[in-house]
């Protein structure tokens, strides 16, 4: 596998990402809808969350595998995902229980603006941990350029996570805090497999389709 860093992406670049791709349908079902109306609780109404869903942009392994049925915004942690990051950057907002699309998605939405401001809002402002249970909200997200300089490096070749696992920890060994039930530090490598490669870059390359090249486009 090899990955590939590309520096000013064209437009069609930007397109091909995942989650350039369900934010961008993401938003037009808010404009389409002309406001989204939230439930009592706060989340997206379930209409909208099975339309974004079975898009198929971004699939969910639990809901795929019929261990969890899609009914609610919460089932999905890829739409809760999609939905925080459009508030955090600032191209959607909340006033009395609706949604609706800000001037500034206007006008980057559809053009190239719209990868840097989702890069840097996924890798500065939103927790990795979010998701999961890890006391250390810092490995993985720390030094993530670090991680992506890893992989222009070695990923000519396909290697497990745990090499560069091993290789972040050496950079940034104060960051091995977890511990797995027999003592060891594999919860680290676990930790920081997951919230890199499953929770940041495949939605961002979908490094499970059978390509042999890959863009992390940047």
């Amino acid at each position: 596998m090899s990955i590939q860093l590309i520096i000013n992406p064209n437009d069609n670049d930007i397109s091909e990402i995942p989650l350039i791709k369900q934010i961008r349908f993401f938003i037009s079902q808010i404009e389409r809808s002309n406001g989204v109306k939230l439930t009592n609780a706060g989340y997206l109404p379930p209409t909208i969350v099975k339309e974004l869903y079975h898009q198929k942009i971004l699939k969910d392994y639990l809901i795929e595998h019929g261990i969890t049925k899609l009914t609610k915004e919460t089932d999905c942690n890829i739409i809760v995902l999609t939905r925080i990051l459009c508030e955090m950057s600032g191209l959607i907002k909340k006033r009395n229980g609706i949604l609706t699309v800000t001037k500034k998605a206007s006008g980057m939405v559809d053009s190239n603006k719209l990868l840097p401001l989702i890069f840097s809002t996924f890798t500065e402002k939103f927790s990795w941990a979010f998701f999961d249970g890890y006391q250390n909200e810092s490995i993985g997200q720390f030094g993530c350029w670090y991680s992506l300089f890893l992989i222009s490096e070695y990923g000519n070749i396909t290697r497990n996570s745990k090499f560069y696992a091993e290789k972040y920890f050496e950079a940034y060994p104060h960051l091995l805090t977890e511990r797995s039930f027999d003592g060891s530090i594999d919860a680290n490598y676990y930790c920081y497999s997951v919230r890199t490669f499953e929770d940041f870059l495949n939605i961002l390359v979908s490094l499970s389709q059978p390509k042999t090249n890959y863009q992390i486009v940047l």
